[in-house]
């Protein structure tokens, strides 16, 4: 199943091309395409095509995650395995409440950046420190941001 918010802008009339594929690392590093409304045709790269993502946050377990396809859509928590239905107006329905995850996902930077900056300290001293604050709490945001599956 392909995705439908992965395009690229052209370089001529600017309008988005969507691409039929599910990602872009699908995709060949360099590809040639010909724009449907202005008919010219470019050379493209890889880290210009867009994925587009709707952002979401859980009411269950406020932890956050994205879709590959516009709402409306019925999908299920990566954290709490809660099954919810998010309308054209990004509004949540729960059919099915998960677990909640502990710890919670909203502390999951946090948790990051203090065990990133006692690590960072004990190797380096200050200046690792502030370098493991950096470090964890980037990790720690990363880990919680997943796709959710759709049901």
């Amino acid at each position: 199943m392909w995705s439908l918010g992965v395009y690229v802008e052209c370089q001529s009339c600017k309008r988005k091309v969507y691409l039929g594929v599910g990602a872009r690392s699908e995709l060949s590093y360099s590809f040639t395409l010909r724009c449907p409304f202005c008919l010219n045709e470019y050379v493209y790269h890889q880290n210009e095509v867009v994925e587009e993502r709707w952002d979401f946050t859980c009411t269950v377990c406020t932890g956050r995650f994205f879709i590959r396809n516009p709402p409306p859509r019925r999908v299920r928590c990566p954290h709490c395995s809660s099954l919810v239905y998010i309308d054209e107006m990004n509004r949540f329905t729960v059919f099915q409440e998960g677990q909640r995850p502990i710890p919670s996902p909203g502390t999951r930077p946090i948790a990051g950046a203090l065990g990133g900056a006692l690590l960072g300290g004990l190797i380096a001293g200050p200046i690792g420190a502030l370098l493991g604050v950096l470090a964890g709490g980037t990790l720690g945001a990363s880990v919680e941001y997943l796709e959710a599956k759709e049901e």
